[in-house]
């Protein structure tokens, strides 16, 4: 008996209890890495990030912060891995702060956030090269709306013996359309667009033969991706959500693509960009080997440069 009453008195307690409420749905954010000085050193402590933020919720971010969070050297490539994806487990923080920043972020808009910093505290070796993780996180009040996350580079040691470096550049994407000529996603669009990775990694290329000092580079395209670019500047269809989207020439992605074949024209044209033309559909070499297709390896080569040069002249 005394077991039931004290079964009646937990259940009537659990039925007085509040019922929480449910938490607010925070807005969705996407943070991109824009650009990060590349190593830091005793004679240049001063580290600078950009970062794009995109509102890509319905609401209206105000109230504003960026905040840094740097910790200790990490020591394993399995640490280092770690620390790309989440707060270090076998570090500690060294340094950190939150900059507050005006103005709002409407939805589907997006703003660039300048963070610079000092490397100067004592956690940083000043004997061992070594890498930091460093994270940045966009906050509205004291909420942290997304964050990301980079490693920073810290040189102490000098060079020994002077490296000699090549650079190469590989730019290929996929086959994206069906044999009807109708593109399965938007991701080429996304890749194309301001600040997808297509299109940086282009800005790059333009840039570098745009600069006085005028660095050899090797670049390397795929007769793919050349294709997919024709196909595009010419206006297409793609589905988008499930729905067929078509996309005329000289607008949105047809335009991205048209100006993409433009830069790519203007970057082989550099007396200090050497061309090089992958196999006509990008096959895996070893495997194109193994399967007892080596013959077919010089027409693929063949047509990989008669795919290029006739796009890209």
């Amino acid at each position: 008996m005394r077991r039931f009453a004290g079964l009646l008195l937990v259940t009537f307690a659990l039925i007085l209890l509040p019922v929480p409420q449910a938490r607010a749905q925070e807005p969705d954010v996407r943070l991109t890495l824009m650009g990060q000085t590349p190593w830091n050193s005793a004679s240049e402590r001063t580290l600078e990030i950009k970062v794009r933020a995109q509102n890509l919720s319905d609401q209206s971010l105000t109230d504003l912060s960026v905040g840094w969070t740097l910790w200790g050297p990490v020591f394993t490539r399995t640490d280092f891995e770690d620390s790309l994806t989440a707060d270090p487990e076998n570090a500690v923080a060294i340094g950190g702060d939150t900059i507050v920043q005006g103005g709002t972020i409407e939805p589907g808009g997006s703003r660039v956030f300048t963070v610079r910093l000092t490397l100067e505290s004592d956690g940083i070796s000043a004997t061992e090269s070594l890498i930091y993780p460093l994270k940045i996180d966009l906050r509205t009040g004291f909420t942290s709306l997304a964050a990301l996350r980079t490693p920073v580079i810290f040189l102490v040691r000098q060079p020994q013996t002077p490296l000699r470096v090549a650079w190469t550049f590989v730019l290929h994407e996929p086959v994206s359309f069906e044999p009807n000529g109708v593109f399965t996603s938007t991701a080429l669009e996304q890749d194309l667009a301001q600040g997808g990775h297509l299109a940086g990694e282009i800005h790059a290329l333009l840039a570098m033969t745009e600069d006085r000092a005028q660095t050899p580079v090797d670049l390397a395209v795929s007769p793919v991706l050349l294709a997919d670019l024709a196909r595009m500047r010419a206006g297409y269809a793609v589905m988008d959500a499930g729905e067929r989207r078509v996309v005329k020439a000289g607008t949105g992605g047809a335009a991205a693509a048209a100006k993409a074949i433009a830069d790519l024209r203007q970057i082989v044209g550099s007396p200090e960009v050497e061309l090089s033309a992958l196999p006509f559909a990008a096959p895996n070499l070893p495997s194109l080997s193994f399967g007892g297709l080596s013959p077919d390896l010089t027409t693929q080569l063949q047509r990989g440069r008669d795919s290029v040069e006739t796009i890209l002249g």
